[in-house]
């Protein structure tokens, strides 16, 4: 089955099962990226200190939804920008290389404190570290920017249904995220249902607040 293939692990009736699942396109071309990786181990850790069963299920639901919409972002964004994508997808080696061309010019710095009688040419070296740090900047900004601008709109919205709801944002949404991992059509068995062929095709970047309770 290879990486196209997921499992989750469920207890019903005191058994333990395992069910397997086929991963949407969506979620295949995106879950490399950084982005991606930070906001599922921030839903894991959010999920881990809830106590109870039925808490934790509602909150999957709540926050699997709005990690599936930065999925969304994510393909949309790498299919309609795809130089954009590209560099937001490298954020990795921008911030590497940020550091490496940093410490040069530190070590620079260390070794000739005085730079005003240094070469001519070392001083030509000395400022084309400096320009090629400030590009570097400004490249890893645009990435770091790129990549969280779905997770900063659900940040927002998770606060003002906090503010609404007083602090209590675990509640059912109308997707259920297994289903659509599963390619469900139809109606789904979430809390009202829904057409998930719709969600699917629906731009993230255009329509950014969806959700419907």
């Amino acid at each position: 089955w290879g990486p196209h293939v997921a499992s989750i692990e469920l207890q019903r009736n005191g058994k333990l099962e395992r069910m397997y699942f086929e991963l949407p396109p969506q979620v295949i071309e995106t879950r490399g990226n950084p982005a991606f990786l930070e906001s599922r181990s921030s839903l894991v850790n959010s999920i881990a200190t809830v106590r109870e069963y039925s808490d934790r299920m509602n909150k999957f639901q709540f926050l699997g939804d709005l990690l599936l919409l930065e999925v969304l972002y994510l393909f949309k964004l790498r299919h309609r920008v795809p130089v954009l994508s590209h560099i937001a997808g490298q954020e990795l080696h921008w911030m590497n290389l940020t550091f490496l061309v940093a410490l040069a010019m530190n070590v620079v710095d260390v070794v000739h404190p005085e730079r005003q009688h240094l070469e001519f040419e070392l001083n030509r070296v000395v400022l084309g570290l400096g320009i090629f740090h400030l590009i570097l900047s400004i490249i890893r900004l645009i990435a770091y920017g790129t990549n969280r601008y779905r997770r900063i709109l659900n940040e927002k919205y998770i606060r003002a249904e906090e503010r609404r709801t007083k602090g209590d944002n675990a509640r059912f949404m109308k997707y259920n995220l297994l289903d659509v991992f599963l390619h469900r059509r139809g109606r789904a068995p979430g809390a009202t249902g829904g057409d998930l062929s719709n969600l699917l095709r629906r731009d993230p970047m255009k329509d950014p607040t969806h959700m419907v309770r």
